[in-house]
């Protein structure tokens, strides 16, 4: 406990330290598994920020909830169909990556096949805690550090209708490459 007094005004605050976990979700459809998750993790001794419990009144959403991840260790991320489809929850994993927070998908929504996550999540171990074992691992993950390789620049997934086409672009000159970005900027 921290006590700064000037005079017989006095200021009582709690000094904690930074969560381990950051528990990102959608409200919508998995607001209760996101709170029995952090129950879990709070049996485990693993402290955990989900935005409901901690989130400060008077103060910008946004700025706290891009400080609380860089401040966690690992960011948690709930996996159901509305989290998928969250501009938030992917404002969230896509800051964690950008600044080096490990992401920890766990899965809520059984349902939700492998091919239709985000390309980067179908590449990760992707936790199913109902069984005891993963349970197990991911907890020590969560123990760990949870520093990982960042990644500058997310451009997402591309829509359904693109086309990619390597052997074009390495075709293209660099010259006119270069002229079409400076006519871009001007």
């Amino acid at each position: 406990m921290l006590q700064v007094g000037a005079g017989p005004r006095i200021v009582t605050a709690m000094v904690t330290s930074p969560p381990d976990i950051f528990i990102s979700y959608a409200r919508s459809d998995g607001l209760g598994f996101a709170k029995a998750f952090e129950r879990r993790l709070q049996r485990a001794k693993i402290t955990a920020w989900r935005d409901q419990a901690h989130l400060d009144g008077g103060e910008d959403i946004t700025d706290q909830l891009l400080r609380a991840i860089e401040n966690s260790k690992h960011l948690v991320l709930i996996v159901t169909r509305r989290a998928l489809a969250s501009p938030w929850v992917r404002r969230e994993w896509t800051h964690a990556r950008q600044v080096g927070t490990k992401i920890s998908p766990v899965l809520a929504d059984k349902s939700i096949p492998i091919d239709e996550l985000p390309n980067w999540m179908q590449r990760v171990d992707v936790y199913d805690i109902d069984s005891p074992e993963r349970w197990t691992r991911l907890v020590r993950v969560l123990e760990g550090p949870g520093e990982t390789r960042r990644v500058h620049y997310d451009q997402g997934d591309q829509p359904d209708h693109f086309t990619p086409r390597p052997a074009e672009y390495e075709q293209a000159p660099a010259s006119r490459c270069r002229r079409q970005s400076v006519k871009a900027e001007e």
